[in-house]
């Protein structure tokens, strides 16, 4: 299980700054008399952008997308518009959209530090409308309700998403690019498609790893006839239960870079995984089958979910669900 550790300099600082807000009597002075001349607009793009939630921190639990069993994505768009969704494997829900305002304000006499709040309309929590904003580096994004002083801390880190549906036929590849050079991929084969993820700057190699795994039999990333003729088949009888859940859905990892001679062997230490995502497979249509050979997928509906976090480099164009 993955665990996000925060700096004790920028708990203390958003524990403090909740704090202050959360004082009925407490105004927060500006650094002198304000007017149209000496306003200063904040810096908007330093907050929009895809942010992919990683951890939620309360006083007595913490909470992350393992343990949910689902993802979460916050989507700041430049027109001061949001989205928040929530994803269970490629099932997606809007928790809640509208405007945002962005304000900013700091000590008298301009020498401390600027304090940021995001004010949320139609947030899905009451007492989190209003949340304090914090950076820790440049990609990766704290937020605090400050309704309350124990208010959890939500942690985000700057990335990319793509949900989407498609059909891939017999016989023909499926490519979807998506940003910065990655690009997902069904490569045809006999009797159905091998699912890869590729960098423009080595497009031979396969970067996916499967995480949903099978006990026995071929490997996951291959969607084969046999395998999905016999998931459907299946469907409304309880013989396979969730040993056979992998057969639709196919859940994977990937990394831009190959694994270091040092951490290649199985079980060695390696920093997580910036990309993943999952695949469902909705509906198949099965060729004529021929005597002697695997059943072939005629067509396949699938949808499709991607993810993944950026990890320093230049910042990518801004993506709407």
């Amino acid at each position: 299980m993955r665990l996000f550790f925060l700096g004790r300099l920028h708990l203390n600082r958003l524990a403090l700054a909740v704090a202050l807000l959360a004082t009925p009597l407490l105004a927060l002075p500006l650094a002198g008399p304000a007017s149209a001349q000496d306003f200063v607009p904040p810096d908007l793009t330093r907050f929009t952008g895809t942010w992919l939630w990683i951890e939620s921190q309360g006083l007595v639990v913490t909470s992350t997308p393992e343990v949910k069993g689902a993802s979460r994505a916050l989507f700041l768009h430049p027109d001061l518009t949001y989205e928040f969704h929530q994803r269970s494997g490629t099932r997606d829900s809007v928790l809640c959209k509208g405007i945002f305002s962005v304000g900013e304000s700091s000590e008298t006499g301009g020498g401390g530090d600027v304090l940021t709040t995001f004010d949320f309309d139609g947030w899905y929590e009451p007492y989190e409308k209003r949340m304090v904003v914090d950076f820790d580096g440049l990609d990766t994004l704290i937020l605090a309700g400050v309704a309350c002083a124990s208010c959890p801390q939500h942690v985000f880190v700057r990335g990319q998403s793509a949900l989407f549906h498609a059909e891939a036929k017999r016989g023909q590849a499926f490519r979807r690019e998506l940003w910065d050079g990655l690009v997902f991929e069904l490569r045809p084969k006999d009797s159905g498609w091998e699912m890869a993820v590729v960098d423009s700057l080595r497009p031979t190699e396969n970067r996916v790893e499967i995480t949903t795994s099978a006990a026995t039999g071929p490997d996951p990333r291959m969607l084969e006839g046999p395998q999905l003729s016999d998931a459907f088949a299946r469907k409304g009888k309880n013989s396979g239960g969730d040993t056979d859940a992998w057969r639709k859905t196919r859940r994977f990892q990937f990394y831009r870079q190959p694994a270091r001679k040092d951490t290649s062997e199985v079980g060695a230490d390696r920093d997580p995984a910036p990309g993943r995502g999952v695949l469902t497979v909705e509906r198949v249509k099965l060729a004529p089958a021929k005597a002697g050979k695997q059943d072939a997928i005629e067509s396949m509906a699938f949808t499709a979910l991607i993810e993944e976090e950026r990890r320093g480099g230049s910042k990518a164009k801004e993506s709407r669900p």
